[in-house]
């Protein structure tokens, strides 16, 4: 046999073993194998990481509606160092729906969005600041941002839930 013979042998040997190895004197499964199999837990998995971000949308949402009861409460009671806190996590919430919308290519949610930050970030200075007047023209502008977002990109649904449009 030629030396080149003998490499091609080889060679074909392994490739159709897939290229098996051993650990601890046991043969293991093939790379290829063990290519394919990641590679197709990858692609399972995925639908699960795009159900966990609309799911990380719901809550954010909430949390969102939540925090603008207590803005609204803060307002109206004139406890305006509590708006400007409340606010203060109104502006991180805003940021991770941004960055939802952003990976979900959704230009215009992403614009409100960050309106809405930037409303929220008048409203923190307003409270601080307590001025009462600033803070109310703040507020209405960030509820202006949610409420164009909602028109734009969300459903009502017969059971009384929402979805994305």
């Amino acid at each position: 046999m030629t030396v080149q013979n003998s490499l091609l042998k080889n060679y074909n040997d392994h490739s159709s073993q897939g290229f098996k190895t051993t650990f601890l004197g046991k043969e293991t499964i093939s790379v290829r194998k063990t290519i394919v199999l990641m590679a197709v837990s990858a692609l399972a998995a995925l639908p699960c990481a795009l159900s966990a971000q609309e799911h990380g949308l719901e809550d954010t949402m909430k949390q969102v509606g939540a925090t603008m009861g207590k803005l609204k409460k803060g307002l109206d009671g004139k406890m305006l160092h509590d708006v400007a806190g409340d606010a203060e996590k109104m502006q991180a919430l805003m940021k991770d729906a941004e960055q939802f919308f952003a990976h979900n290519n959704l230009a215009d949610a992403v614009q409100m969005a960050k309106d809405a930050q930037s409303a929220a970030g008048t409203l923190v200075t307003a409270g601080h600041g307590n001025n009462a007047e600033a803070a109310g023209a703040a507020f209405s502008k960030l509820g202006g941002s949610c409420k164009g977002c909602h028109d734009a990109h969300r459903e009502k649904l017969a059971d009384g839930t929402y979805k994305m449009k």
